[in-house]
């Protein structure tokens, strides 16, 4: 999950909750990414920044049952913490060690 790590690092979370959004969405056959939809919100733009990050994910491995790749659902825990925020900000300064 460095990817989603890497894109929603810089999300301003001054004055957000801490917490969960929720999303599902289909891998096919070929391992795209679809059909997304939020199961559990936590603030609007927090909700919209964790969409957007997973919705520029690359193609995923898909699933095979018994040898042949086969279209899931998926749903996706994205946390959002103010320690994340903190610590990405202190990385850009230079703070970082």
């Amino acid at each position: 999950m460095k990817f989603l790590l890497s894109k929603l690092q810089n999300t301003d979370m001054t004055n957000k909750p801490e917490g969960l959004v929720i999303l599902q969405f289909e891998v096919t056959e070929t391992g795209e990414l679809k059909d997304f939809t939020i199961v559990k919100t936590l603030e609007p733009s927090l909700d919209i920044a964790a969409l957007i990050a997973v919705k520029q994910m690359p193609n995923w491995i898909p699933a095979s049952q018994n040898g042949i790749p086969v279209k899931v659902r998926f749903t996706l825990p994205v946390r959002f913490s103010k320690i994340m925020a903190n610590h990405s900000k202190e990385k850009r300064k230079g703070k970082h060690k």
